[in-house]
């Protein structure tokens, strides 16, 4: 055997079929590697040598929520999550993706309404069709792109911003869309029911769109609607028959057990194990930190975030829909913001150099300093900051996130960027 450029010795090869680990060594040379088994002759030479003993030899690990849809293309060596071993990043996700958009002010728009979870680096935003978009990243950046095309996209492109029942015209329209994005390269369709424009779909509009995308090899992969029903397996309900009804796989992401939630993990799972007794195809991700981050902008209900961004801002300069936002967080109770209520929300992505100094803050401890009323604050600070802040809270209930990672249809996501 000749020479390789990098021979990897010593370690357990665990290759991402469900096979056992089992010792084995790597070869690489140029842009292909091989498996060497164990016992097998190895190469004499290599120009590096790395001893793995002890260590696990895997193949690059897939993220199946990843934010950086935008912040890749400014940073495009993307080593906070390369060095984590990431080599496949899905984008695209929670309905918000960024194409196709024919119009240009909705693509700028949409970025705007979105910098609280994507980010909103300082690129420029030329593109128009998802292939345009893809070209972006072809050879340009460290790892590959897995696209989704989300949902809120395909609505505005049909129906605008507004909240209003999709018709056959306009379902006909997004299913075109879809098809064209996915000869384009797209993977499949997301869905982020909690974030307008997307939210405002119906379950049979989300089963349509679905049938296009399964039609096309592609799946659905769909952050849930939390709110609905008990507001614990209802949306996880919603999510699986969206993907009977469209007769294409399922995927729920960030699946976890919240500890506000009024049972255990285990009716979750049991959701998931019971349609795949049936041979639906269900999958899911989970992440393994304890903190839950989305753009401030969830905490204000959907009425006010409709008709884009601009109107969203004129509703919360109003102090009577001030008002109205008040009542409905008091009824809603901790959704999106946790067990401590406002007060424990920790904000971030400022933009404004006076306000640097809260970077991490609580909004407890932002009112502490300036005596703002909660609901006021929240909108102050959207305002102030052109709706970019990002929100962390209280996610998954760290000591019942084991059943989820040993599940066999569990996948990681960090939804991060």
């Amino acid at each position: 055997m000749t020479g390789v450029d990098i021979l990897i010795t010593g370690g357990t090869l665990v290759d991402g079929t469900g096979a056992p680990g089992r010792p084995g060594s790597i070869a690489i040379e140029a842009d292909r590697l091989r498996v060497i088994e164990a016992g097998a002759p190895l190469p004499e030479h290599a120009g590096r040598r790395i001893n793995a003993t002890d260590r696990v030899i895997a193949p690059g690990f897939i993220d199946l929520h990843s934010h950086a849809g935008l912040m890749i293309l400014a940073d495009p060596r993307h080593e906070p999550k390369v060095r984590q071993g990431v080599t496949t990043e899905v984008i695209g996700v929670d309905g918000n993706s960024y194409a196709p958009f024919d119009d240009p002010a909705d693509l700028t728009a949409f970025v705007e309404l979105n910098a609280g979870l994507d980010g909103h680096p300082d690129i420029t935003y030329d593109w128009d069709t998802v292939a345009a978009y893809l070209s972006r990243f072809d050879r340009q950046v460290s790892v590959n792109i897995a696209y989704l095309v989300g949902n809120s996209v395909l609505r505005i492109a049909a129906l605008g911003w507004d909240d209003v029942l999709a018709d056959q015209r306009a379902i006909e329209r997004m299913r075109s869309l879809l098809a064209e994005a996915m000869a384009e390269g797209a993977f499949g369709l997301s869905s982020g029911l909690d974030y307008p424009p997307g939210s405002y779909a119906t379950t049979a509009e989300l089963a349509a769109l679905t049938s296009e995308a399964g039609r096309h090899g592609g799946f659905y992969h769909t952050h849930v609607r939390y709110p609905l029903g008990d507001g614990y397996l209802d949306p996880f309900r919603e999510a699986i028959e969206i993907g009977r009804l469209g007769e294409a796989p399922a995927h729920i992401t960030h699946f976890y057990h919240r500890a506000t939630f009024p049972g255990g993990p285990a009716p979750m799972l049991e959701l998931v194990d019971a349609a795949r007794a049936v041979g639906q195809d269900v999958t899911f991700d989970s992440y393994p930190s304890e903190w839950a981050s989305t753009r401030l902008l969830i905490l204000i209900p959907a009425w006010v975030q409709e008709g884009g961004p601009a109107r969203t801002k004129e509703r919360l300069a109003d102090r009577a829909v001030r008002h109205r936002i008040r009542r409905e967080l008091r009824a809603r109770g901790t959704l999106f913001a946790g067990s401590g209520g406002l007060a424990e929300v920790r904000v971030g992505y400022f933009g404004r150099p006076e306000h640097a100094r809260w970077e991490g803050w609580t909004l407890g401890q932002i009112q502490a300093e300036t005596g703002t009323e909660a609901v006021d604050l929240v909108c102050d600070l959207l305002l102030s900051e052109n709706l970019r802040l990002n929100e962390v809270t209280p996610g998954p209930d760290r000591a019942t996130l084991p059943p989820f990672f040993q599940h066999s249809a569990g996948m990681v996501g960090s939804d991060s960027v």
